[in-house]
């Protein structure tokens, strides 16, 4: 379709919205959504309830141009839009309300169902306060939630470096505070599944390498930075050695890869980013220079220290948090939490601070794997929290690695590159992710949580040998499987060529709800939500018994959330609502192995093998679109399969089996281990994140040519290490991956903001304690009011200390705005507004730099 085509379709669709009630509306059958495009062949219904999948909700057609669907959906808030022919994605011309999402960078409509089912076109709902009073349903729902706490493989075998920080960030950020959580609430259990490779790169490139330069002598912990930087520099992740490399000494490659590199210190997302304006005024720089800015060398200090310190978990800004026996965490002397909802720095960051932090990022990855260790489930005991659960080592994706023409069985259309099959791949996939598990965590674990959900009965036979005895899949997947009319709340027995296992499905509505719903929600607001939806599930009945399963994406949303710093308010008033709804039998939490072997302590029943309804026929499929599209099928997806089958095939005809994988079973050096390394090297990219990454969804939020780089760079490794092993083995011209033109996207770069600085007038009053604005913005409270405290005391912005002007620097997105003002009332109470409660103040916010001068209870021009 054209340009202009597309531009034709938009301006009959405005032409004809008097054909079109405004819209969505609700009916008897769920919502209704209409949308005139009479020269598309295809449109779909896109939006955060499905992932933004163009697949899940196709409409149909009635007459020559108006397009239609219906859907159920749960009272909650959400975005939508039209795919027209899965090339663009439109707002809807029948809804005026819209919201700008971060992540894509475009507006989405908007729309809201409320408790009894109607539609309202209104915004995102005022905070919620503290509220866990509940009905009871009658029975008990059973609840596993299931954390996938992963990443690919960046270690690059051959120059013995992780190449990107994402395992590091990840670390600090989420995973010991996930346990933590968990742990302040003794009622709640989880399970918690650690890819393999994330595992290794954690423990044996920054734990092992880091724990011999820590050193805690009287109950004061050092760590020994230029010992590290002098024996490890080059060996750990590119963005620690900067952080402890002196900024008077860096290198214009230094600089470069500092700020300019795809995965540097301007990587966070604009929401994560704009928390800290120290770091946003830097950023700012680097856009008005396009790249090329005149850092002095005080600023390169600041930036290495914001490559690591921004992506510590909240709490460690804001409190001591205690490690273990020996080792603490507390940022409370660097930086402080302003009322605007921001970090800001207490003094000039010196080069002690850059090592200081990188010290307590290896700290907090020293007592990651403990905490889990701590806490963990055992089912022979009954006792702990957090039971492990496993995966494949590279989190690759089974079926397609066993046999890459299943595909066609979950989606007869999909365009399938040559077959990749290497079943010994999978085999060993498996087998070495349950030894690191055993090494690491000391117990054998007992289920099988797949990428994506992806799974076939191919699969199971393997799991079956290497003593898995259940794993959980999508129910998108169980509603292709046989028997079809299966409900997900349910575990089930399924046989699988010649074996039987038990399994669980998970509710893709709920983790989306995680995923991309909750991100724009206040965290009591989305914790409500939710338990609202599975108390509607729940039985009514005491004899009637119900498992919900959720697996959720542990790590990599989190820098989304708008309102909820790192998701961490969600998580905790999920958790709070939980564990009370325990006490009254509601909502009971349950690892999976815990439901199906029993736990009389807590009055969880057994659930066995053999009294479990059986799936006679498992479709093959994943939780995304109930097939394998995202991992296979588009151009640039099918040119890195057929790049790592010819690799595997050629290795396979030098001699190099899979047999000779064995790591732990070499020594380093040796021709073994070089031969064990370069299989490695193709293992990892089997890993299904690889292959996603090239896709065209995955395209508009990061730049696929970044991953191409890296995949490329596994691949020559791969090469050059079985050269090493003996093997005469040239590595072969490949043809690029990503050949279509991702240019025109800009995929860090926020929406233009603008420096705003409010003051406000007290002429005939005081100010009780503070005086607030308010208003249609996050910044401003989202009309919330006694949120956002200004100032009177000389400081952040405000000129003159106690002369009744008070005042407020923010940074704010442009376009219109309504705000007001208030005098010392309570967080959430309109007590001390200004004497005009139906009329707002308006302003429109655009340039570098606005000043809004106000007086109290003073309207200009009226």
């Amino acid at each position: 379709m054209t340009r202009n085509t597309i531009f034709f379709a938009l301006v009959l669709c405005m032409f004809h919205l008097s054909l079109v009630q405004a819209q969505p509306r609700s009916t008897e059958e769920g919502v209704q959504f209409k949308i005139v495009a009479p020269n598309s062949s295809f449109v779909s219904l896109v939006g955060d309830f499905n992932g933004w999948s163009n697949l899940l909700d196709p409409m149909h057609k009635e007459g020559d141009s108006v397009w239609v669907i219906t859907r159920d959906f749960s009272p909650g808030t959400y975005q939508y839009g039209f795919s027209i022919d899965g090339l663009r994605v439109i707002t809807d011309p029948g809804n005026p309300r819209s919201f700008e999402d971060y992540q894509t960078k475009q507006a989405h409509s908007l729309f809201t169902v409320t408790e009894s089912g109607g539609v309202q076109l209104i915004g995102y709902p005022e905070r919620k306060y503290l509220n866990d009073n509940y009905p009871a349903p009658g029975g008990t729902l059973f609840l596993a939630l299931v954390w996938r706490l992963h990443k690919p493989m960046y270690y690059n075998f051959e120059t013995d470096q992780i190449e990107a920080p994402f395992v590091r960030i990840a670390a600090t950020r989420d995973y010991f505070d996930m346990a933590s959580i968990v742990g302040k609430y003794s009622n709640i259990h989880v399970t918690v599944v650690f890819s393999p490779s994330l595992l290794w790169q954690l423990q044996h490139v920054y734990v092992d390498r880091a724990k011999d330069f820590i050193k805690t002598k009287k109950r004061k912990t050092t760590f020994y930075a230029e010992g590290f930087y002098a024996r490890y520099k080059g060996k750990t992740d590119p963005w620690i050695d900067l952080a402890l490399k002196p900024a008077s000494r860096f290198t214009a490659s230094d600089r470069d890869i500092l700020y300019n590199d795809k995965w540097g210190v301007f990587s966070l997302s604009p929401v994560y980013m704009s928390r800290f304006p120290e770091l946003y005024s830097l950023y700012e720089k680097w856009l008005d220079t396009k790249g090329k800015p005149d850092y002095t060398t005080q600023e390169i200090r600041e930036l290495k220290f914001w490559a690591i310190f921004a992506h510590f978990d909240p709490d460690f800004y804001e409190r001591k948090i205690p490690l273990s026996r020996k080792h603490s965490v507390d940022f409370r002397d660097l930086i402080s939490f302003r009322s605007d909802g921001k970090y800001y720095l207490k003094h000039k960051i010196s080069e002690k601070d850059c090592k200081r932090v990188v010290g307590d990022a290896f700290k907090i990855m020293m007592n990651i794997v403990p905490k889990y260790q701590r806490l963990q489930y055992n089912p022979a005991t009954k006792l702990g929290q957090i039971e492990i659960a496993g995966t494949s080592f590279y989190e690759a994706n089974l079926p397609l690695i066993i046999n890459s023409s299943i595909a066609a069985k979950a989606n007869p259309k999909t365009k399938l590159p040559p077959t990749f099959a290497f079943p010994a791949d999978a085999e060993q996939q498996i087998q070495q992710g349950l030894a690191l598990y055993k090494e690491v965590f000391k117990k054998p674990v007992q289920g099988f949580v797949p990428l994506g959900g992806a799974i076939s009965a191919e699969v199971l036979p393997m799991l079956a040998r290497d003593g898995y005895k259940w794993f959980v899949s999508d129910d998108a997947v169980l509603a292709r499987s046989t028997p079809s009319d299966l409900p997900a709340y349910k575990a089930y027995a399924v046989k699988g060529k010649g074996t039987l296992l038990q399994a669980t499905f998970s509710s893709a509505d709920l983790a989306n709800r995680i995923v991309y719903v909750y991100r724009n929600y206040y965290s009591e607001n989305a914790a409500d939500n939710f338990v609202k939806i599975l108390l509607d599930q729940a039985p009514t009945s005491k004899t009637d018994d119900r498992l919900v399963t959720v697996v959720i994406d542990g790590d990599d949303h989190w820098p989304w959330y708008r309102n909820d710093m790192d998701g961490k308010g969600f998580i905790g008033s999920l958790y709070r609502k939980l564990d009370k709804l325990y006490k009254k039998r509601s909502i009971v939490t349950v690892t999976i192995s815990e439901y199906f072997s029993g736990n009389r302590r807590r009055k969880v029943p057994a659930h066995p093998i053999s009294k479990l309804a059986t799936v006679q026929k498992l479709a093959s499929g994943s939780k995304i679109n109930g097939n394998f599209d995202t991992w296979i099928g588009e151009e640039s997806v099918n040119n890195a399969w057929n790049i790592l089958r010819k690799a595997r095939e050629a290795f396979e005809k030098a001699g190099l089996a899979t047999s000779r994988s064995n790591l732990a079973a070499t020594r380093p050096g040796t021709s073994d281990w070089y031969a064990a390394a370069a299989l490695h090297s193709l293992f990892a990219l089997e890993g299904g994140d690889w292959f996603r990454s090239f896709s065209d969804a995955h395209a508009l939020s990061s730049n696929p040519k970044r991953y191409e780089k890296a995949f490329m760079n596994h691949i020559a490794a791969a090469y050059r290490l079985a050269g090493k092993a003996g093997f005469r083995m040239k590595m072969p011209e490949y043809q690029a991956i990503v050949t279509k033109d991702y240019s025109t996207i800009t995929w860090t770069k926020p929406t233009k903001r603008t420096r705003v600085t409010f003051t406000c007038t007290l002429r005939d009053r005081e100010a009780i304690t503070a005086v607030y604005i308010v208003g249609n913005r996050p910044e401003l409270g989202n009309k919330v009011p006694n949120k956002i405290a200004m100032h009177d005391n000389g400081e952040y912005g405000d000129r003159v200390a106690g002369d009744n002007i008070w005042t407020i620097v923010l940074d704010l997105e442009e376009g219109d705005i309504e705000y007001k003002y208030t005098n010392s009332g309570g967080e959430g109470t309109w007590e001390g507004s200004e004497a005009f409660p139906g009329v707002w103040r308006t302003a429109h916010i655009s340039g570098d730099k606005m000043f809004i001068n106000d007086i109290f209870g003073v309207i200009k021009n009226q």
